[in-house]
């Protein structure tokens, strides 16, 4: 999609089957924590990490506090949210390429229930369509931007931040 598109990466460790996280490892546990303001985002700690010299001050809590399920691909996978800050920049970004670029609608897949198509689009979908793509529409061996990625809230803001 490189010859027609726009590539935004955003920042996740990403989706798993429920329940390999635990026998996996505990990722959600090294990443997320949880204080009276919610759920935040933190960074392992480790020794030979070479994120511990990249701290960025601050907590950075998450649009939702719990996991979020879904299905994508025909696969059941779990995630947490984006961080507030990431929905927050990720409109503003996206508010202003569909302003510049007429092409890109401030749309995205959709079921004929109104909700984003989980599925990977079909050639002839994908050609026709002229909006907001995760990974995951473009071929059916990615999940990304996972079952937690608040679509509707991006859409909305796009469209609030361009009256």
């Amino acid at each position: 999609a490189n010859s027609r598109s726009i590539g935004i990466e955003i920042t996740s460790i990403g989706a798993y089957p429920p329940g390999t996280d635990a026998e996996d490892g505990d990722t959600f546990e090294r990443w997320f924590a949880e204080d009276e303001g919610g759920t935040y985002v933190k960074i392992p700690d480790h020794d030979t990490d070479i994120r511990r010299t990249q701290r960025v001050p601050g907590k950075y809590y998450l649009a939702r506090p719990e996991p979020v399920q879904g299905t994508i691909n025909g696969s059941r996978l779990e995630m947490y949210d984006l961080t507030e800050a990431q929905y927050e920049a990720l409109i503003k970004l996206t508010a202003s390429l569909v302003e510049i670029f007429p092409k890109i609608k401030n749309d995205y897949p959709r079921l004929a229930d109104g909700s984003v198509d989980p599925n990977e689009l079909s050639d002839e979908e994908f050609a026709a369509f002229q909006g907001l793509i995760g990974h995951w529409h473009e071929t059916d061996n990615k999940t990304d931007p996972g079952p937690a990625f608040d679509w509707e809230r991006v859409r909305q803001g796009v469209a609030n931040a361009l009256q």
